[in-house]
C-alpha cells in the first residue's frame, strides 16, 4: 500500500495570480510563513506539463512573474506546490 498523502487545499487567500485572464504574462503572488521548498508547474487541459521551476521560497511576501507569451490561447492549470500544501488555479490565457 501507499502511504503518500498530499494535503490538497483551495486557493488561500495569501495566494494569487494577475492578471488573469492574461496575455500570457503574469504575476503569482504567494505568502510563506518559512523558507521552504517549493515547485510550480503549468499544463495544460490534457496534463501536458508547459513549464516547471522548483525553488525555494522566502519568509513572507514572495512574487513571480513567468511569460506564457509563447503558448497557444486556451485554460492552463497552475499547480503550485509549498512543502506538503497544493494549491491549483486555473489561468486563463487569451
Amino acid at each position: 500500500p501507499c502511504n503518500f498523502r498530499m494535503n490538497l487545499t483551495a486557493i488561500k487567500k495569501d495566494t494569487e495570480i494577475f492578471p488573469n485572464p492574461t496575455d500570457g504574462l503574469f504575476t503569482l503572488n504567494f505568502y510563506s510563513s518559512k523558507s521552504e521548498n517549493s515547485d510550480l508547474i503549468i499544463s495544460d487541459v490534457t496534463g501536458r506539463i508547459l513549464y516547471t521551476e522548483s525553488f525555494t521560497s522566502s519568509i513572507g511576501e514572495n512574487e513571480k512573474v513567468l511569460d506564457l507569451r509563447s503558448v497557444d490561447a486556451g485554460i492552463y492549470l497552475l499547480s503550485f506546490k509549498i512543502d506538503t500544501v497544493l494549491n491549483q488555479i486555473r489561468l486563463i490565457k487569451e
